[in-house]
């Protein structure tokens, strides 16, 4: 059947998490309210109520005709899950008050699917230096009042952010996706949470907020032995007893800023120094004889070719 014009998710209306569904049942038994209707989902038996409406609630019922066709729409709340994957949904006509000839129910096998989304990096920041207090960034600045460098996501790509080779300094992630842990009062720290840059740890030194829809940490990054592309990953174990780890990926351009790039003419060499802060780089000693480098921008590598 269908859906009415009638028959909608007020209880949804503009929030952009739906948390209910609504079911069609036809040849169903008139009713004169959610009363007469028992809705189980799974193994939940939505016996819920208005002041607590777990499990799951049977918010709303509404007898329809669609030429001629005697049918029910059913709207109801989603009980949580503990796993994935399908389960049944089944509908009783259990009114007192309505007689029915004989038992009236309904059931679809493989009615509701619950899956687990992906953990994602929603947003990194990278600081040189932290303001001091409950967090390195604040007010959108750095220590020292410097803008961090901010994270890219390039569409169909994963997010990549660029920190120094040499490591230090402080990267803030924002993940999107992870379970809700508790947070430890006195060091600021959860159990089982990893982020590794490449082949190296990077440091957890505080966690800033966890809900079931975000965490907000902060990490110290490790030396990397060279500078280039690698994959990073942020791991997360929310049940020191169960061993599934939650897991996301990004990007991240390892910078030295202490690179030497030669210039390399017929008759000498001079080298080139990186500058950050999107300085020209300075030649020392004796310019080339030729321009055969480009400096590209900040944080990026000089490019070299001789002509």
């Amino acid at each position: 059947m269908a859906p009415c014009s009638t028959c909608l998710f007020d209880e949804d209306a503009g929030q952009a998490d739906k948390k209910h569904i609504s079911i069609w049942i036809e040849n169903f038994p008139a009713t004169q309210s959610a009363a007469d209707v028992k809705i189980t989902i799974g193994t939940n038996l939505c016996t819920g109520t208005a002041t607590n409406p777990l499990p799951c609630l049977v918010k709303r019922v509404l007898p329809l005709d669609n030429g001629g066709v005697k049918s029910l729409y059913v709207t109801v709340s989603v009980p949580i899950a503990s796993v994935t994957g399908w389960v049944p949904i089944k509908a009783e006509f259990i009114s007192i008050t309505v007689l029915a000839r004989s038992i009236k129910s309904a059931e679809k096998a493989q009615a509701l699917a619950y899956y687990k989304p992906v953990p994602i990096m929603l947003y990194a920041q990278y600081c040189k230096t932290c303001n001091t207090g409950s967090a390195c960034i604040v007010a959108g600045l750095c220590g020292g009042g410097e803008l961090p460098v901010d994270g890219l996501k390039v569409e169909r790509a994963l997010y990549t952010i660029q920190i120094l080779k040499e490591g230090g300094g402080k990267l803030t992630f924002t993940i999107g996706e992870f379970d809700k842990v508790d947070i430890d009062a006195i060091t600021k720290l959860v159990a089982n949470l990893n982020v590794l840059i490449g082949t190296t740890r990077a440091t957890v030194t505080r966690v800033l907020s966890s809900s079931s829809k975000t965490m907000v940490f902060e990490c110290t990054p490790s030396a990397s032995a060279n500078a280039g592309h690698v994959m990073g990953s942020v791991q997360l174990q929310p049940n020191a007893a169960v061993p599934i780890i939650q897991k996301s990926q990004f990007s991240v351009i390892l910078e030295d800023t202490n690179k030497v790039i030669k210039c390399v003419t017929s008759s000498e060499v001079s080298s080139l120094y990186l500058h950050s802060r999107g300085e020209y780089p300075v030649y020392q000693g004796q310019p080339c004889q030729r321009r055969c480098c480009l400096f590209i921008r900040r944080f990026h590598l000089l490019e070299c070719s001789s002509y």
